[in-house]
């Protein structure tokens, strides 16, 4: 099964749309994350934000081809996700872009996430609620596919 796989280091990769669409497959892997807001908005990787906790923006940071600064995508946003599985995660008040009258500037809820990355077993299980396949996303799938 795919949890087996995971368990013996694979890394199961799920980008863009809902994860109710797809039998909830974060449950799978006990993992309790839900569907956020659909909007385009500011995210940072976390680590920036609590320099030298255990996280995996840490490892991420440390990668070739790394984004180190705001990444800026309209996504599927994932919620109650634990804050050590928060890759990129909404930045303090962040607001929706959008050019569509009554779309643009709404407040974006704290805990959401575009990216996510669990381990699970001596694998991983990340998220990518990019729904446009914009090039920062495919740099960071790179390097989570490539593994740590």
């Amino acid at each position: 099964t795919v949890q087996q796989w995971c368990r013996a280091g694979g890394r199961f990769m799920v980008q863009g749309e809902r994860v109710r669409y797809t039998g909830n497959w974060p449950q799978w892997f006990d993992k309790e994350w839900t569907d956020g807001a659909y909007y385009r908005t500011d995210h940072e990787c976390q680590a920036i934000l609590r320099p030298g906790a255990v996280h995996w923006c840490q490892w991420y940071e440390g990668s070739k081809g790394s984004i180190k600064s705001r990444y800026n995508v309209k996504a599927c946003m994932l919620t109650n996700v634990d804050p050590t599985e928060v890759l990129f995660g909404a930045i303090d008040d962040a607001k929706s872009y959008s050019p569509v009258p009554g779309f643009g500037g709404k407040p974006i809820d704290d805990g959401s996430a575009a990216v996510v990355l669990g381990q699970y077993g001596a694998g991983t299980v990340s998220f990518f609620g990019d729904v446009n396949h914009e090039q920062e996303t495919l740099q960071i799938m790179a390097i989570i596919a490539r593994g740590y």
